[in-house]
């Protein structure tokens, strides 16, 4: 779903408390029903997982369904089957006002799940709230906070993959435990997929931007590579560098004596 804007469904409570399920707004744009959709969601484990579904739209009402011919496959990728109701404020659709779930067979209960709207999401235009269509690949934020759990728990420090930096180093108490977490594989080349922490890497902010101009994207072991040889080439020409002002130096002494 590269290029696609998605509303952001928290899950507050029930067996899937901590989940997030990201829609596509495109799905709401029309009435009429769709079947065979598939969506992008965030399991309570940290794993991004797709489940399938239909959408029926109807005035200020989303229905999603992910039971019938959709149950087994939803429930191998731990998407509970059931019927998924979102009633907009108004017609066009913008902006949610309730959310229900009803468990396969079951009825409508509200209170399952909230809309997720952070300030990337929001603005006013004339004293009306809407949600702003924006262009980016939602990640999964609980993966980053468990990778940086998992090397910190291993290594107890979080040093750069690529060229060994720690901002605890160079900036303190300041740092904390920052750092950047990579993914190894693209995801606007691999599509919507599960994602593991050893599909992950810790870097520091340089080559997290370096290493996503590289095309076709190196490894991460690669790109360490190019660092230690860009550094050697880059050393050496420094050291050529200071001989040859050395080098200037002296003449000009020698010229003065003459």
């Amino acid at each position: 779903m590269v290029g696609t804007s998605f509303l952001r469904v928290h899950w507050i409570s029930g067996d899937y408390k901590g989940a997030i399920d990201y829609l596509p707004w495109s799905w709401f744009s029309r009435e009429g029903t769709a079947s065979d959709l598939t969506h992008e969601f965030l399991g309570t484990d940290g794993v991004i997982r797709s489940a399938r579904c239909s959408v029926m739209v109807r005035g200020k009402s989303v229905t999603l369904d992910y039971g019938g011919k959709y149950s087994r496959a939803n429930l191998r990728n731990y998407c509970e089957p059931g019927l998924f109701k979102i009633v907009f404020k108004s017609h066009t659709r913008k902006v949610p006002d309730q959310l229900w779930w009803a468990e396969d067979g079951g009825d409508f209960k509200p209170g399952f799940a909230i809309p997720g709207i952070g300030q990337e999401d929001l603005e006013a235009e004339e004293g009306e709230p809407k949600f702003v269509a924006h262009l980016r690949r939602e990640r999964a934020p609980k993966l980053r906070e468990r990778k940086i759990e998992q090397v910190l728990g291993e290594l107890r420090e979080l040093r750069c993959e690529a060229c060994n930096f720690s901002f605890r180093d160079q900036y303190g108490s300041l740092a904390g435990n920052f750092c950047e977490v990579h993914h190894r594989k693209g995801l606007a080349a691999t599509g919507p997929t599960g994602t593991r922490l050893k599909d992950l890497a810790v870097l520091c902010s340089n080559c997290h931007r370096m290493i996503h101009r590289t095309n076709p994207m190196m490894s991460v072991e690669q790109f360490a590579r190019r660092v230690v040889q860009e550094r050697f080439t880059l050393s050496a020409a420094r050291r050529a560098r200071q001989r040859r002002r050395k080098d200037d130096q002296s003449d000009q002494v020698g010229r003065r004596h003459r």
